[in-house]
């Protein structure tokens, strides 16, 4: 053979070779890996991102999928699998004399291939499968539980987290090393609720196994903690790009929607994501699932980054499996036969395995179906780059064996929450077989305490002891099954903050947009906290921040979620948490007012009614205060009340106490001088006796004053009530007998039977009686209804009035109408002798004091009830004051003024002079009357004038003063035979002299009084001026006398 056959025959060679390696790895290759032990184990994983269908006709066979787009995170997970199925084989301290054997599937992230591989584990394989681990995503492994669960064989999920899978009837053998989506919809219920102006959100959802359960759960969460939905969208997977605009319409027409919560995969946030840059809606927080909350590469572009920035998301906890870092680092397909090791060479490396190293591999774990790698290639595809994803395209360049996964691919491969979550799923089977290994009669969980027999297991015997594992990891934490099949929910809160961001190269670029992030595995830095890549840095990426941890089981002691929100960074690293509330927050003070219509979070904010707080922002109710107090100005707490009454401070009360002690210093001087000049007319006249009780009594009116005032008590209540109402009764009874006297007197009206009041101690007994009286009536109101201090906290908004509860009952009405009927009655006799001489024009200034009095209690009534408090108070003082400055003022002063200011006019001669001239008025007065009646003339010519039955006055002319007057008898023509004797039968005469008589007959009772002037008939004449009356009238005289008219002569 010519070298130039040679060369072609090598180059056809190498074609055909690197041809092969397309076909088998990339064209739709169905890989089994297998390694033989005492115990298989089942693994599902996408190895293959997705499936390709190349020919639907049928015209070239059945319709079969083709396997593209080599998936980094399922050749991981299978990785650790194997791994963890050597660590186990290689303790000693656990399943002694058992090994562990698997069989790997790859089943594309397709349902269809699910199945296909677990009926060919179940029925076709040569060696029974235990237990399976798998199959990714929540839509297959719903596909794949099911099946097994007519096995009854336990499957152990790594990524699935529909809470669909929890119905113990449809999904019986099934179990999961991750929390179901109740718990993940808790954790962001929580998240959202820890900010307290986030009570509007939006929610997007994937319409499938995932989202549904997902966002319907979070929806009556939210609801249940205050928050409201203001959109709720659910979109199909691979759905046309006009519904997911409808969506970003949503989106846009609710602005005040500044959260949305998003449950969907890497290829739905991605659109969304960039349609909110295209419309510039870069305002809004997302709040992420652990579905894409590590996927930063939706962020590529500027635009993009300004949406993603400052969003939320819960994930998994990442662990990073001791010694799987340096197991992947050892891996090269130089050195083993091993399909996937050499896929993941030819991906990372960008380079094509040679022909002659494959077939010079290592065969130690070469055979037929056991210990192998097997390749089934069913079509062949061309050039695939499919949703994104990149698929490796043969290439020249062949891999030199000198490459190493340390130089390209480092931490972040070896630590993710999936790789973990398989790594438990491994060791809870190793720890169920080797609980059963231990197991000893009647310590078993079979029926009767028994235990199942190791060598001869059947599928539900481990599945009972799977159920009931207990066992620590590798970390120290304890793991075990709840009763829905799955482990603690616990999550990492984790934000996304733009800066310097190192991220993992390969997971940027490479995601495959799983719900289980199967192509990105992100890695914590040391500080269990940044996102990290060493190999590569990207300025102008996103980094992910963990800034706190939700653990629903310090749920019950109010500690499920841990957050520091000082870590957290919103837009433009900004620290001001933003807002999303449909309406503002209501301050202290206020409430929330429903707007008919809108949902809760939409309201009014409405202050807070009388005598209601809150102190809470956005409170529903206001809050009562508590009896005794009262809300402050901003109804945001509730103050004590202060307590009001008539307090000796007051301004009030000092100029009352100032008025009463004026009026009490007034009426003592007063007092002083009527005993000084006790002996004088105007003293004489006013009943010296009288006058000293009247003023004592004003006296105690005006200390009543002072009992009105300070801190009502019991005690101090009583006191007021004889104070005041014995005091003004007195001083009006006083009055009354005053004015009944001068009645009696000047009109001589009253019967006989009254004359015994003209004595002065009977006057002073006839007051006290009258005291007396209205005495028993207030003790008998002490003694049934004794007045009492009393609060009234209710009238008044901040304060509580302190009063004497005198509450007007029958015995204090019978007290005020007893000394109103008293005051009446001196009125009316005041009133009747008001035109007395002005000597006794007491009267006059009597009718002006019960005016007054009258007056004030017209006034008090309608003050004292439209007030409380000190001012009800100051309504009595005033009453008391004014009744008492009256009687001060109308009575006493002016009495005192006449005695120090002018005393000519207390005098007997002015006193008689004044009497006098009161009686010619009065008796002109009468004589006009007469006139006017008999149509007379103004002179008399005859004492036919005289009217029969009256004394006729018979005033003697002779020179020695005698006089003779008409017997007591009435006699008519006597009287005019007398009167023409007289003063003859032509002479005139006209009225001059006065003189009072009480006429004692049966026939006349009144008061005759006349005046009587002789005209002389000579200048010698002389005229006797002495007043003659009967005896009967002597009292009457003897007041008169008193007034100045002395040497009065009787028959």
């Amino acid at each position: 053979m010519t070298a130039s056959q040679f060369n072609i025959l090598v180059n056809h060679r190498i074609t055909c070779m690197i041809l092969y390696v397309y076909l088998v790895l990339y064209a739709g290759a169905s890989i089994v890996v297998r390694h033989d032990g005492d115990f298989i184990i089942g693994g599902l994983f996408n190895l293959h991102s997705s499936t390709y269908i190349v020919d639907d006709t049928l015209s070239r066979g059945p319709i079969e999928e083709t396997c593209v787009g080599f998936s980094w995170g399922g050749f991981l997970r299978s990785q650790v699998m194997t791994y963890a199925v050597d660590e186990i084989n290689n303790r000693s301290d656990i399943l002694c004399n058992i090994t562990l054997g698997y069989d790997i599937r790859d089943v594309c992230s397709s349902t269809s291939k699910s199945l296909s591989e677990t009926f060919d584990l179940m029925v076709r394989n040569e060696v029974q499968v235990g237990a399976v681990i798998g199959a990714g995503g929540s839509d297959t492994t719903m596909a794949v539980a099911e099946l097994l669960s007519v096995y009854n064989v336990p499957m152990l999920s790594y990524a699935a987290t529909t809470s669909m899978l929890d119905d113990p009837v449809k999904y019986k053998s099934f179990l999961r090393t991750v929390p179901n989506d109740i718990h993940q919809a808790n954790a962001m219920v929580e998240l959202v609720t820890s900010f307290d102006d986030w009570n509007w959100v939006g929610i997007i959802g994937i319409d499938n196994f995932y989202g549904r359960p997902a966002t319907a759960e979070f929806e009556v969460l939210a609801k249940k903690r205050g928050v409201c939905i203001a959109l709720y969208e659910l979109i199909l997977p691979n759905c046309s790009d006009d519904i997911v605009d409808d969506v970003i319409d949503k989106i846009y027409e609710n602005p005040s929607a500044k959260v949305i919560v998003a449950f969907l995969y890497w290829d739905e946030i991605s659109r969304i994501v960039q349609r909110m840059a295209l419309r510039n809606i870069t305002d809004r927080i997302l709040v992420a699932s652990e579905a894409w909350s590590m996927s930063t590469s939706i962020a590529s572009t500027e635009l993009e980054r300004q949406v993603t920035e400052g969003s939320l998301g819960v994930v998994l906890p990442a662990r990073n499996i001791p010694g799987f870092y340096d197991y992947i680092n050892k891996l090269n397909p130089f050195n083993e036969n091993n399909i996937l090791v050499s896929a993941a060479w030819e991906t990372a490396f960008n380079c094509s395995m040679p022909m002659t190293a494959k077939e010079t591999r290592p065969t130690t774990q070469g055979g037929a179906r056991n210990n192998t790698a097997e390749i089934m290639t069913s079509s062949v595809e061309s050039h695939i780059q499919h949703s994104g994803y990149i698929t490796h395209i043969p290439t020249t360049v062949y891999c030199s064996g000198e490459e190493s996964f340390s130089t390209h691919l480092n931490d972040s491969l070896s630590s993710s929450a999936f790789l973990y979550r398989v790594y438990l799923a491994v060791y809870a089977i190793a720890h169920a077989l080797d609980d059963i290994t231990r197991c000893e009669y009647p310590d078993g969980l079979l029926s009767g305490g028994t235990c199942p027999d190791v060598w001869n297991l059947k599928p539900w015997q481990l599945l009972k002891y799977l159920q009931n594992v207990n066992f620590t990891d590798v970390f120290g934490h304890h793991i075990s099954f709840d009763d829905d099949g799955g482990v603690g929910g616990v999550y990492d809160i984790v934000n996304w903050q733009n800066g310097n961001t190192k991220v993992p190269a390969k997971c940027a670029l490479m995601d495959d947009g799983q719900s289980d992030m199967s192509n990105c595995e992100p890695s914590w830095d040391e500080n269990d906290s940044i996102l990290v890549d060493e190999s590569k840095e990207h300025p102008e990426y996103i980094q992910v921040v963990k800034i706190g941890r939700y653990d629903h089981r310090q749920i019950s002691m109010n500690n499920g979620l841990q957050i520091n929100h000082g870590d957290i960074t919103w837009k433009n690293s900004c620290k001001t948490i933003p807002t999303s509330r449909c309406s503002a927050p209501c301050d202290p003070g206020k409430r929330k007012g429903i707007l008919s219509g809108f949902p809760t979070c939409c309201y009014e904010c409405i202050t807070c009614s009388e005598g209601t707080i809150t102190n809470d922002t956005d409170s529903t109710d206001c809050t009562k205060c508590p009896e005794g107090t009262w809300p402050n100005d901003e109804q945001t707490m509730c103050k004590d009340k202060y307590l009001e009454y008539l307090a000796w401070d007051n301004p009030e009360a000092i100029a009352c106490m100032v008025l009463a002690g004026l009026g009490i210093l007034a009426t003592v001087i007063v007092m002083a001088t009527f005993l000084k000049f006790r002996n004088t007319p105007v003293v004489k006249a006013s009943n010296r006796e009288l006058s000293l009780l009247f003023m004592g009594s004003l006296i105690v009116c005006f200390l009543s004053v002072f009992s009105c005032m300070g801190e009502p008590t019991n005690t101090q209540c009583v006191i007021q009530v004889p104070l005041r109402s014995l005091s003004f009764t007195m001083c009006v009874s006083i009055l009354l007998v005053k004015t009944h006297q001068i009645m009696t007197v000047f009109e001589s009206k009253v019967p006989r039977a009254g004359r015994c009041l003209f004595k002065a101690q009977l006057q002073v007994f006839v007051v006290l009686v009258l005291t007396a009286g209205q005495g028993i009536v207030v003790f008998l109101w002490l003694c049934l209804n004794p007045p009492k201090a009393v609060y009234f906290p209710n009238i008044a908004k901040e304060v509580i009035y302190l009063e004497c509860d005198s509450d007007f009952s029958a015995p204090i009405l019978v007290m005020f109408a007893y000394t109103w009927v008293i005051a009446a009655v001196c009125l009316g006799f005041a009133f009747r002798t008001r035109k007395l001489p002005e000597n006794f024009n007491e009267s006059k200034f009597i009718t002006f004091a019960m005016v007054i009095y009258f007056m004030a209690w017209l006034t008090y009534f309608p003050s004292y009830f439209g007030t409380n408090g000190r001012f009800k108070a100051l309504c009595q003082v005033i009453l008391l004051l004014a009744s008492s400055y009256a009687m001060l003022l109308c009575i006493l002063i002016p009495k005192c003024f006449v005695i120090l200011f002018k005393p000519h006019l207390n005098t007997t001669e002015y006193v008689r002079s004044t009497t006098l001239s009161h009686a010619n008025r009065r008796a002109s007065a009468v004589m006009d009357t007469r006139r006017r009646k008999s149509m007379i003339n103004p002179v008399l010519t005859s004492t036919e004038n005289i009217e029969d039955g009256e004394n006729c006055l018979h005033v003697d002319t002779d020179n020695d003063g005698k006089s003779t007057q008409s017997p007591s008898e009435p006699n008519h023509n006597q009287h005019r035979h007398h009167c023409r004797q007289l003063f003859g039968e032509n002479n005139e005469f006209t009225l001059s002299q006065v003189v009072i008589c009480h006429h004692d007959t049966e026939l006349d009772s009144k008061v005759n009084v006349f005046r009587v002037r002789i005209i002389p008939p000579s200048p010698q004449s002389h005229i006797s001026r002495t007043t003659m009356c009967p005896a009967s009238a002597r009292d009457s005289i003897e007041l008169v006398a008193s007034h100045g008219l002395d040497n009065p002569t009787f028959s």
